[in-house]
């Protein structure tokens, strides 16, 4: 009996980001945590490149790849090569994989792509020879290893494309009779599927999940960052929450614009989707090396860090990856919030501006997500029956889910114990030593 891990990068992204930190202040963060992962690349877990992320790891896929997964084009935006992705991630969990019905062309095709510029086509077919032995070998060897330590669960995490890609493996394997009873947890962050994506099958999951945590990012209004919130099988435990910021922010892009320009000041969201991530895996099963395992007060020290800094958030708003329509006027409703900060953070403490603040028009941030009205009716205006993705007006003072139930001790959210997801979940004592650290920002 044995726990899988398996790390679904997003657009554009693969293991390289760790390194990246012009565009992550400390590393993108799931090239992060599976840096951190204990045991062997394949047996204990798997680290899957996100489409046109620039062919880092395709030489490894044993799989029939007509696609360039290259960093710009189509594959890039069009989302091209995800079935590639969930063909090899399945391969790896199960140790079966056909290899004769992809030929010889298929490893002289990736013998090519090692090779570059070489074009001795004597060396190509040697290293083709070697790629299939090697396929070969490692297969075998995964073999023994699952039939000695069997997997029972395979914990997911995935961050924009790569989130929704842990939806869509869920159901991969939910299909197949053979992997259908393997228990399934995910932690998916910011899952959006693009405007136009090769998914199958990622809206609705099945009774394989057994827990599910998403985190969504509030302030992100660009064109095609429509992000998803599955349905859930009724056994699912699930846990939803708004996190502040823009797409890339929880993911450790702390630019003031969520972006590329701006002070390297929005910080905060990342460390608290981190810990949020590193909790959750490892009480899931996953192993981990230096888990930083932040306490009640020091989360509570990042969100009164982010709302002091909520101008910044706001402002956030009005940027977009790709221009949309709905530019100016969140602007104007950002630059309203903006306003109402300014002129009450000198004068009270950051809840009582932030309760200011939200009696001003904000943006409907329920938009943000899709979901399938069949099975969650909208209630209201901004309120929706599934928990977490309510507007900001129904958490007040707090400024989220996840910062109300940390202020209130929500077990879940402290520890990441899957037993206390939503069973019982609160502490009646609180932690009240609230000492705001700079580090945390």
């Amino acid at each position: 009996m044995s726990t899988f891990t398996i790390f679904f990068h997003g657009t554009g992204s693969n293991s390289t980001d760790l390194n990246n930190t012009d565009a992550y202040f400390q590393g993108e963060l799931i090239s992060t945590l599976a840096s951190l992962a204990e045991g062997r690349l394949f047996f204990d877990y798997l680290e899957v490149d996100g489409v046109g992320s620039g062919k880092q790891d395709e030489w490894l896929k044993p799989t029939n790849n007509s696609y360039g997964n290259e960093r710009l084009g189509r594959d890039k935006y069009l989302g091209n090569g995800i079935q590639s992705n969930m063909e090899y991630a399945k391969g790896i969990v199960t140790a079966r994989q056909d290899f004769s019905k992809y030929g010889q062309e298929h490893y002289i095709v990736r013998a090519k792509r090692l090779l570059h510029d070489i074009n001795d086509q004597a060396e190509v077919k040697s290293l083709a020879a070697d790629l299939y032995h090697a396929d070969k070998s490692r297969l075998a060897l995964l073999q023994r290893h699952r039939w000695e330590n069997p997997i029972t669960t395979v914990n997911l995490i995935g961050w924009s494309r790569g989130g929704v890609s842990c939806f869509e493996f869920a159901n991969y394997l939910y299909r197949d009779p053979k992997t259908r009873d393997i228990n399934i947890n995910i932690f998916a962050c910011d899952p959006v599927p693009g405007g136009r994506n090769k998914f199958k099958n990622y809206k609705h999951l099945n009774s394989n999940v057994r827990q599910i945590v998403c985190l969504f990012a509030e302030h992100e209004r660009s064109t095609g960052f429509k992000a998803r919130m599955p349905t859930l099988h009724g056994s699912t435990k699930s846990y939803v929450s708004f996190i502040p910021g823009r797409h890339a922010t929880l993911v450790g892009n702390a630019h003031s614009d969520g972006a590329k320009s701006g002070l390297v000041i929005a910080k905060g969201p990342y460390f608290i989707t981190r810990d949020f991530a590193e909790k959750a895996l490892t009480g899931w099963g996953t192993r981990l090396r230096q888990v930083t395992s932040l306490t009640q007060s020091e989360l509570m020290a990042i969100y009164n860090r982010i709302i002091a800094n909520e101008d910044v958030y706001n402002n956030m708003g009005s940027s977009t990856y790709i221009p949309s329509l709905g530019s100016m006027s969140n602007k104007k409703k950002c630059r309203n919030a903006y306003n109402a900060l300014r002129d009450t953070k000198n004068s009270m403490n950051p809840y009582d501006a932030h309760r200011k603040m939200m009696s001003k028009k904000s943006a409907d941030i329920t938009s943000r997500v899709k979901y399938d009205t069949k099975y969650h009716r909208p209630i209201s205006a901004g309120k929706i029956d599934i928990d977490g993705l309510n507007n900001r007006s129904k958490f007040k003072p707090y400024i989220s889910k996840h910062h109300k139930d940390t202020v209130e001790g929500h077990r879940y959210v402290l520890t990441g114990n899957p037993k206390f997801i939503d069973v019982d979940p609160f502490e009646t004592k609180m932690d009240e030593n609230i000492n705001i650290q700079e580090s945390y920002c």
